[in-house]
């Protein structure tokens, strides 16, 4: 980013409320947030810097940065990236000033009331311009912000109470934005309370002395004039485009929350709305797309221009998820480009969610497949094959298609024996799903998909398969002694349904609510180690045989607490009514459970992923188009 793309300005408080500026929380930006102590904090900074001597390094007050960006150029009206929770809770600390001087507007004190009203009019210039907050809160803040700052009563704590009841819902809830506003303008006009005797402010010497008491009004005015609003200060940043503030604003903000780039996109698809009710449907539209369910905002953006540009670029802007705010921007002029950003992004979600939440899937058997294949990329975190898997959901229309079912088990298949267990680089696979992506678009058969994902012709001689059955072999031997929870319930899961793949059996798929099963225990102290691994055998000695493969296998939940933590012996029947064949098959032979026992069966299972994992099955695709292996 070039220094012509923001300029740093040093603005103390009468700068930016000055008689011109306005400033917009835009609709990306979260609620109001700040709690008593911050606000507290923050008052304390203010009254610091205003009551320390001239010249002290005391007498100047850094606030904190604010990043703006004009609603035109050279316009003074601001949208806020960063530095609402500030702005706005400076604004309610002169309202609790202003508030308290409204103590004395009505008292019969003809002499004070100019140096009154002078001091109120001061008070109200820094809040409101044209009779409106210089500072447009969000949509949920908005109306609550407006009723404090226009507060012309003392009676701080009844006034709070009016608001409460005001802003509680229907089910007598307030949103805690808006309980946070209250609660900081009654702790913020204690806190003013308590500070103006200071100034000679109070009600005896009103009515005492009034000439001194106008005095004291004057003072006040000149204290909070000159000193309150010139000695604290904000490092100014404008921005001359969206993208460059959120820029900003994640560098400035790396370590906290962080400021989606999908916010910000929301904000620039609003902002093409020609009218409120363009607004409110496309807003309306996009909460629909981005709720709880989507689980990374940015991530789905990434995944669905992905899958729209296989090129990896849109003009001259590389698709990146650092770019998508950027991609968006130059995608998207005006309404109707809005509206067809909107409707790709509704597509794509519902494909998304389904990959994220298989079991919103149709209760069919058609789907039982393609729920499974789900279930299991999330096990495995194969999130460099969403992109090929979203352009095909997209391309046959629905996902109980064959030939959906058989691009999707191919390339995970693949993902799982290329990258997890033969080293693959995460950049080959991404280039493989790249490759992908574009033939759909070119509408290439299911052949030529599967020929690309697992033959590499990028080699000297003839082209040659991806993956080598023989390192496959070795290397998966070797990950078996270290997997993840995650990682070996895919692996348990995938020859389940290998041994299952039969015509006669109407579910091959083990329902995904299945959990992984230690023959050994976890609890190792229901076990006789001594006839498991000699005598007095190590903490570590036990861990590194307690998740091995070996000792592994898939139970239903109900059978799972119906076993807890028995010895074998009194397991063994358990596992034979259990349902799954990887128990029928690979525990029925045992009648004890000892270090041998369970070696053996590791090394069962290692000789049924050779078929589980076999791309064999996918050999008629490679000699539809030439492929044969070398002799």
């Amino acid at each position: 980013m070039s220094y012509e793309d923001y300029a740093v300005h040093r603005r103390s408080i009468g700068n930016l409320f000055d008689e011109t500026h306005a400033y917009t929380i835009p609709p990306y930006q979260r609620n109001y947030s700040w709690d008593v102590d911050n606000a507290t904090r923050l008052f304390k900074d203010l009254v610091k810097a205003a009551g320390a001597d001239s010249g002290s390094p005391d007498s100047t007050n850094l606030l904190g940065a604010m990043v703006v960006v004009p609603e035109e150029s050279g316009s003074p009206r601001f949208e806020v990236v960063d530095g609402q929770q500030r702005l706005a809770t400076t604004a309610l600390i002169f309202c609790a000033m202003r508030s308290y001087l409204h103590k004395f507007k009505d008292a019969k004190l003809p002499g004070t009331r100019p140096a009154l009203e002078n001091a109120l009019d001061t008070l109200d210039n820094i809040l409101n311009m044209d009779g409106k907050p210089r500072i447009e809160l969000g949509k949920d803040d908005h109306e609550l912000f407006s009723d404090i700052l226009s507060t012309d009563t003392n009676d701080y704590e009844g006034r709070c109470k009016e608001l409460l009841r005001k802003y509680k819902n229907s089910k007598k809830r307030i949103l805690e934005s808006n309980s946070l506003l209250i609660s900081n303008y009654r702790a913020l006009s204690k806190l003013v309370e308590g500070m103006m005797p200071e100034f000679g402010l109070d009600a005896g010497l009103a009515s005492q002395n009034p000439d001194e008491f106008s005095k004291a009004v004057n003072e006040f005015s000149r204290h909070v004039s000159q000193k309150f609003v010139k000695r604290n200060h904000f490092a100014f940043i404008v921005v001359h485009n969206r993208y460059s503030a959120y820029r900003i604003f994640t560098t400035f903000n790396s370590t906290g929350q962080q400021l989606l780039q999908a916010d910000l996109i929301k904000s620039h698809l609003l902002s093409k709305a020609d009218s409120d009710r363009d607004k409110k449907l496309l807003q309306d539209r996009w909460h629909k797309v981005f709720d709880e369910r989507l689980e990374d905002y940015d991530r789905f953006l990434y995944e669905s221009m992905s899958s729209r540009h296989s090129s990896g670029r849109y003009k001259d802007i590389s698709i990146t998820t650092d770019n998508l705010y950027h991609l968006v921007e130059s995608m998207v002029e005006d309404i109707q480009g809005a509206i067809r950003c909107m409707e790709n992004f509704e597509e794509d979600a519902k494909i998304i969610k389904q990959m994220d939440y298989p079991g919103d899937l149709p209760e069919d058997d058609n789907f039982e497949e393609t729920q499974s294949i789900f279930y299991r990329m999330r096990l495995l975190n194969a999130r460099y094959i969403r992109v090929p898997m979203l352009a095909a959901g997209r391309k046959w229309g629905c996902l109980d298609r064959l030939e959906f079912k058989t691009l999707a088990e191919c390339l995970l298949t693949f993902f799982f024996t290329f990258k997890f267990i033969n080293n693959g680089t995460a950049e080959d696979v991404r280039s493989i799903s790249n490759r992908i992506t574009k033939e759909l678009e070119e509408d290439a058969d299911l052949s030529k998909l599967i020929y690309i994902i697992l033959v590499d012709e990028n080699v000297s001689g003839s082209p040659r398969r991806r993956v080598d059955e023989e390192d496959f072999k070795n290397n998966f031997q070797e990950k078996m002694f270290h997997l993840t929870a995650n990682a070996a319930k895919y692996v348990l899961a995938s020859m389940e349904i290998h041994m299952n793949r039969d015509p006669e059996k109407p579910h091959p798929y083990p329902k995904h609510t299945f959990e992984l099963e230690h023959i050994l225990p976890k609890n190792d102290q229901a076990w006789d180690t001594a006839a498991f691994m000699g005598e007095n055998p190590s903490d570590d000695d036990i861990n590194k045989y307690k998740n091995r493969l070996g000792n592994l296998t898939l139970l239903s939940r109900k059978w799972n607490r119906v076993m807890g933590a028995k010895r074998f012996e009194e397991k063994l029947q358990g596992y034979k009514d259990s349902g799954f064949e990887l128990n029928k098959q690979y525990l029925n032979d045992y009648s004890e459970w000892t270090a041998s026992r369970l070696e053996d069966r590791e090394a069962r299972l290692c000789e049924l992923a050779l078929k589980t994992w076999s791309l064999r099955q996918y050999d008629s695709h490679l000699h539809k188009h030439g492929y044969r292996d070398r002799e």
